[in-house]
C-alpha cells in the first residue's frame, strides 16, 4: 500500500521523526487489538518494545548531545558577556578622560578668550583717550589756523604732525579691528 505522508510534509518532519510516527501508530494499533480482542501476535510486541526501546536510546543521545551544545554555548555566551563588560569599561574610561581633555581645553579657551577681551578693552581705551587728545589738538589747530596768518611755518608743522596722528589713530584702529 502507498501511503502519503501529509503530516511530514505539513509539520517539516525528518525521516526519523516519521519513522517513530508509524511505529507509535503500529503499536497502538497493536494495543488496540489486543485490548479489542484479547489476543497478540506476541513476536510483534517484542520487536516493536526493542525498536522503542533503541529509539528512546537515540532521543537520549541526542538530548544529552543537545545539552553539552548547549552548556558549551552558554559557557561561551558568558564569555562574551564578560568580554563586553571589560570593553565597557574601557570605553567609560576613555569617554570620561576625553571629557577631562574637552573640559581643559575649553578652559584653556576661554582663558585665552578673557585675556584677549582685557587687551582690548585696554587697547579701546586708550585709542578713546588718544582720539580726545587728537580732537583737542584739531580744535587747537583750527582755533589758531583763525588767529594766525596762512604762511605760518610752527601751525603748518602742527597741522602735518595733526594729520600723522589722525593717520596713525585710523591706523591703530584697524590693527586693533584684526586682532
Amino acid at each position: 500500500m502507498i501511503t502519503v505522508d501529509v503530516f511530514a510534509t505539513l509539520f517539516d518532519w525528518d525521516d526519523k521523526t516519521t519513522e517513530r510516527v508509524k511505529r507509535t501508530s503500529g503499536v497502538s494499533r497493536t494495543l488496540y487489538t489486543m485490548a479489542r480482542t484479547g489476543k497478540a501476535a506476541s513476536p510483534l510486541i517484542f520487536v516493536e518494545a526493542g525498536l522503542a526501546f533503541l529509539d528512546a536510546l537515540g532521543a537520549y543521545a541526542d538530548y544529552r548531545q543537545a545539552k553539552s551544545k548547549t552548556q558549551a554555548l552558554e559557557a561561551e555566551g558568558e564569555a562574551l558577556r564578560r568580554e563586553l563588560k571589560e570593553l565597557e569599561k574601557q570605553f567609560r574610561l576613555q569617554a570620561k578622560e576625553r571629557d577631562l581633555k574637552f573640559s581643559a581645553q575649553m578652559s584653556a579657551l576661554r582663558n585665552q578668550l578673557e585675556a584677549r577681551d582685557v587687551t582690548l578693552h585696554i587697547g579701546v581705551t586708550n585709542l578713546e583717550n588718544l582720539g580726545r587728545h587728537i580732537k583737542r589738538l584739531g580744535d587747537h589747530v583750527s582755533r589758531e589756523r583763525l588767529a594766525v596768518t596762512p604762511n605760518c611755518v610752527p601751525l603748518l608743522k602742527l597741522e602735518r604732525t595733526y594729520y600723522l596722528l589722525v593717520d596713525a589713530q585710523l591706523s591703530a584702529a584697524l590693527s586693533l579691528l584684526d586682532e
